[in-house]
């Protein structure tokens, strides 16, 4: 028999969790205006072994980082907005992307937060602010958009010169971005999820929406497979996006 010991750490300041103080293996973050940690049982003693292993039992808000505000901030961006894309840019970094094109990073050491950065370069640059899906990367950002027929390409014109560059968090502002959209096929008008996904080197993107059956086409002249198609390929070489197929049936199981 074998056993695996683990820890869960919710990065949260909210008090409505309810973890119990025999919960010893499951941490979050209390507020100072908490009541004492006496009026709750066993969480004393939670927080002595929490403090014992270096585990922060309340948030620090110094300047410049301001960590409790800006987690607070968080949470409340992930109350009233979707988050379009989540992923580890490297061990220590961890990133969202939401809908309204806000972007947070997160820095961590170990199991806990350094460093919460809320980055809304993008914010009001957008022909929308209803993004479907979004691909990440060192050198570009792609967009789809739920009510557009584009794909919005943003890319970095400067690289991160900090000699830390896993650890230290750049806003896209400083990065002297270039956005340009790309005309796609699909449905015209119409609110639809357009995924997007992109291979392990990076040069070739794949978008595409659901294959809409039901509705009404045009009985002559179709103008050409572009009105039925709901999947776009495309290359991504020195600094440009290009199409390599322009129109294909793909039919979800």
């Amino acid at each position: 028999m074998s056993f695996c010991l683990t820890e869960l750490h919710l990065w949260s300041l909210k008090n409505t969790l309810h973890i119990g103080g025999r919960d010893i293996g499951i941490y979050q973050y209390y507020d100072k205006k908490d009541p004492p940690a006496t009026e709750h049982g066993n969480l004393e003693e939670k927080q002595k072994l929490a403090e014992s292993r270096d585990y922060p039992w309340t948030l620090k808000n110094r300047r410049p980082e301001k960590l409790r505000d800006s987690l607070k901030e968080l949470e409340e961006l992930m109350q009233n907005s979707q988050c379009v894309l989540s992923k580890w840019k490297n061990k220590y970094v961890c990133q969202l992307l939401f809908g309204s094109g806000v972007l947070v990073s997160l820095s961590l050491s170990g199991p806990q937060l350094e460093k919460v950065m809320i980055d809304r370069s993008l914010v009001g640059k957008l022909i929308s602010d209803s993004i479907s899906d979004a691909l990440l990367t060192d050198s570009f950002i792609i967009l789809s958009f739920l009510a557009q027929n584009k794909l919005c390409f943003i890319q970095f014109t400067k690289k991160m010169d900090s000699p830390d560059v896993n650890k230290r968090l750049e806003k896209l502002s400083a990065l002297d971005y270039k956005i340009s959209y790309y005309e796609i096929p699909g449905p015209v008008n119409k609110t639809t999820e357009r995924h997007l996904a992109i291979n392990c080197a990076q040069d070739i993107v794949v978008c595409w929406w659901p294959l809409v059956s039901d509705d009404a086409w045009p009985w002559a002249p179709i103008s050409s497979e572009k009105d039925r198609a709901n999947l776009l390929l495309l290359g991504y070489a020195q600094g440009r996006l290009e199409v390599s197929l322009k129109y294909m049936h793909f039919i979800e199981k």
